[in-house]
């Protein structure tokens, strides 16, 4: 998604990395031990569409 973002102009190259740390650290307290293969690809999801809101 990020890259994607980057070669359509939607976001600076060195925002990226500001980007993927900002939605890394909104889920940072929903730290599962064991997640189920449903919980990552729901998380995975939902931190996608936190990052475009970001754009």
């Amino acid at each position: 998604m990020q890259l994607l973002d980057f070669l359509n102009g939607q976001v600076d190259f060195y925002n990226i990395e500001a980007v993927v740390e900002n939605a890394m650290n909104h889920h940072a307290h929903d730290v599962v031990q064991v997640p189920s293969l449903d919980t990552i690809l729901q998380v995975d999801q939902e931190t996608r569409a936190y990052a475009k809101t970001l754009l």
